[in-house]
């Protein structure tokens, strides 16, 4: 039986909510160096960040239920340290960065997104964790 590579290092936890099942898979796959948990809408999204910590949480606005404003406006309305902390990257067809920079976001992607800025996000937040 081999012997396990124990040195490895510990992944990076990305948060994901976004309702259509494509941009889940999508961002799962560009992010694949990194530890990726997926939700579909804002609800599910705060239960999970009650559960672990997250240092980046890419979302989509427009979802079922809580939607990603609302999500973003009760994660920056927390007290904890941790909501404080977390960068929000925001995805969106139809709204501006500038809608959201009241929030204090970390980035914005408007639909199309351009797969090298989503690595280049991940990328940015990983380094600074170091």
């Amino acid at each position: 039986m081999e012997e396990q590579n124990t040195n490895l290092e510990k992944r990076m936890k990305i948060l994901v909510a976004d309702d259509e099942e494509s941009n889940r898979k999508l961002l799962t796959a560009v992010l694949h160096e990194y530890d990726v948990k997926t939700v579909p809408d804002g609800k599910e999204a705060l239960k999970e960040l009650e559960k672990e910590d997250y240092p980046l949480l890419f979302t989509d606005m427009i979802m079922p239920g809580l939607n990603g404003e609302e999500l973003i406006k009760e994660i920056r309305n927390k007290s904890d340290e941790k909501y404080k902390k977390l960068k929000i990257v925001v995805i969106s067809g139809s709204h501006k960065a500038e809608d959201f920079q009241k929030y204090n976001i970390y980035g914005f992607l408007r639909k199309p997104f351009n797969i090298s800025d989503v690595e280049s996000y991940a990328s940015n937040v990983y380094n600074s964790e170091k």
